[in-house]
């Protein structure tokens, strides 16, 4: 994840290798579900839509904006998936 410490307002980036999850998706469905950091949403309207493909078995860099969180030096991200979560 980069920059290593986010807060509220800030932009993140960090890579992700959705495996096979991406031939689960259906008509009008963004590459994932939803993301998390420290149990808060992350906002990637403006950087992720129903046309975005993701590699399967290769790493993707996905952008996103940072809401409601305060600043911090270690962070759990997760995606989750049609198919299950990532850690």
């Amino acid at each position: 994840m980069q920059p290593r410490v986010v807060h509220h307002g800030s932009e993140t980036s960090f890579y992700v290798d959705p495996k096979s999850a991406q031939s689960f998706r259906q008509a009008h469905d963004l590459p994932f579900v939803e993301g998390r950091i420290n149990g808060k949403t992350l906002n990637f309207e403006k950087f992720v839509t129903e046309d975005t493909v993701l590699s399967g078995w290769a790493l993707n860099s996905v952008r996103a904006n940072v809401y409601e969180l305060s600043p911090n030096a270690s962070a759990e991200v997760n995606l989750k998936w049609r198919v299950g979560n990532s850690l």
